[in-house]
């Protein structure tokens, strides 16, 4: 995944199977900042930085799921299994 503000590209996940990374990590501080700049501090009684890593880890866990789907698969057919 791949996150542009303005002209300057920040990437946001690792591109392989992995975790967030450090940009990731930034930019959710940021945004966190930015709430608490405007009395947002909490959502739903969690902290805004804590929802927002929450969001991202589950988005995450999904597509790595969606690897390790296709990675069995492929190896499955090279076995000549279905």
């Amino acid at each position: 995944m791949l996150v542009v503000l303005t002209n300057k590209a920040i990437y946001f996940i690792q591109w392989s199977f992995g975790g967030l990374g450090v940009r990731c990590r930034d930019l959710v501080n940021m945004i966190a900042e930015e709430g608490a700049l405007n009395r947002i501090n909490l959502l739903n009684g969690l902290k805004v930085k804590t929802v927002l890593l929450r969001a991202l880890s589950c988005a995450l866990q999904g597509g790595n799921a969606l690897i390790d789907i296709e990675g069995s698969k492929r190896a499955r057919e090279r076995l000549g299994r279905s």
